[in-house]
């Protein structure tokens, strides 16, 4: 009887919310899934086939208060987990003008979240009248963990939000997911100015998501707790960025950047790595 009990529940259905952006869960959601998001940091250049950055993004997620954190129950979420997102990312140019980028997010704890994210984009750089065009392509998915719906500050907080830890969260913290997954399409514009010690671009997207958050909440034996729904957001939004980037030295780039997305963040987001042209590995 036991194993027809526990089969049944393994197999228990989870309850699915859907959510809009306008609303308090979507907009709370839509905010992380903005942070994610796989910006060029860089306009492509008409570089020789083969040419490589290769090099680390750091991305700043700014702070929510706690009326912000507080979307969609009597007590705020623990979504203040990392101050800022380190990622790998190597560009490489492929023959044709295209220009093909990778990041991937290895699963390692940093701060209190764990992500494994997976990220391509691919750029097309046009040159007319001196100035490039670039339309872009990109595709993010994976996993983000973290608890961020039961954690042991509720605890120091009010009486009702102890009571939510001791009761509601069985006294665990929870294994939340979020999990984004992002389809979008840009225009970069970029044009060397002789003024400027950096090369500026500027551009605008549309980026077309299905982020999910799996609430874990976990009961006493560790298992997680099927009574709890999946929220989902599905949304097509805007965004845009500007940034300029320096080549110190001839191997070096460096790159800063502006990304805005409308109801979500303002954000800035830098690279440093190393600049290989084809003729410069051979040298070596």
């Amino acid at each position: 009887m036991g194993v027809l009990t526990a089969a049944s529940a393994w197999g228990q259905d989870r309850a699915r919310q859907r959510h809009d952006f306008d609303d308090s869960e979507g907009r709370l959601i839509g905010f992380y899934s903005a942070a994610l998001f796989f910006s060029p940091l860089g306009a492509p250049e008409r570089a020789s086939a083969w040419a490589i950055d290769a090099g680390l993004e750091v991305t700043y997620v700014p702070q929510l208060s706690k009326a912000q954190r507080t979307a969609f129950q009597d007590k705020p979420e623990a979504t203040n987990l990392a101050p800022v997102l380190p990622r790998p990312r190597v560009a490489l140019v492929l023959p044709g003008a295209l220009h093909a980028q990778v990041s991937w997010v290895p699963p390692m704890r940093v701060f209190d979240v764990e992500a494994n994210l997976f990220s391509i984009a691919v750029t097309r750089a046009l040159e007319p009248r001196g100035i490039t065009i670039a339309p872009r392509f990109v595709a993010t998915w994976g996993k983000v963990r973290g608890s961020i719906t039961c954690f042991e500050d509720l605890i120091r907080g009010t009486e009702s939000e102890a009571v939510y830890y001791a009761q509601i969260c069985n006294s665990r913290e929870s294994d939340d997911h979020f999990k984004p997954q992002h389809l979008a399409l840009e225009v970069l514009a970029s044009r060397a100015v002789s003024r400027l010690p950096f090369l500026p671009y500027a551009g605008i997207g549309v980026l077309r998501e299905k982020t999910i958050f799996d609430i874990g909440v976990r009961r006493t034996d560790g298992s997680r707790d099927p009574d709890h729904p999946i929220l989902e957001l599905r949304a097509t939004r805007p965004y845009g960025f500007v940034g300029g980037t320096v080549n110190a030295w001839r191997s070096t780039r460096f790159t800063g950047e502006l990304f805005y997305a409308p109801g979500s963040l303002f954000t800035a987001r830098v690279f440093a790595g190393i600049h290989l042209h084809a003729e410069t590995r051979d040298a070596r």
